[in-house]
């Protein structure tokens, strides 16, 4: 059975939900996440300007994993029939682009000095910690789904 635009769910035993898009999604992934480390070690050791472009070029990499991380996760869950946890993963993956152009945008804010940076860094702090945790219980739910419906 093939999803439209997606993975096409398995015919036979020997093939798996793994293969496919799926694949692609968490190597495009794995690749960026290589890229966040290297950004990382350079903002370590960059100031000014320079630090800043680091700063954008890490945020907008880690914007991009975790797109195509929750992605490979909406793939795998079509290919088990789940359009609930695709649904939650593509939600998911929104609300994390978004907080993290708002935690941009409150760096931006405190180094203009205005107070309400703090708080508005503390409710975000908070709020993507919660996010986290979903989406930590969402891979959760898809692995013990993809294990079912392999096994």
């Amino acid at each position: 059975m093939s999803l439209p635009g997606r993975l096409s769910i398995a015919s036979s035993p020997s093939q798996s939900p793994h293969s496919g898009k799926a694949s692609g999604r968490f190597a495009t992934a794995q690749g960026i996440s290589r890229v966040l480390a290297v950004s990382s070690a350079v903002s370590a050791i960059t100031e000014g300007d320079l630090g800043s472009v680091v700063g954008l070029v890490h945020t907008i990499a880690n914007c991009a994993m975790m797109w195509h991380l929750l992605d490979g996760f909406m793939d795998l869950s079509l290919a088990c029939q789940h359009l609930d946890l695709a649904e939650k993963a593509a939600s998911r993956r929104v609300v994390y682009v978004t907080l993290s152009i708002l935690a941009a945008l409150i760096v931006v804010m405190a180094r203009e000095g205005r107070d309400a940076a703090g708080i508005a860094a503390m409710a975000l702090v908070v709020t993507m910690l919660v996010l986290l945790a979903m989406i930590l219980h969402l891979i959760h739910q898809i692995r013990d789904i993809v294990a079912a419906h392999i096994g």
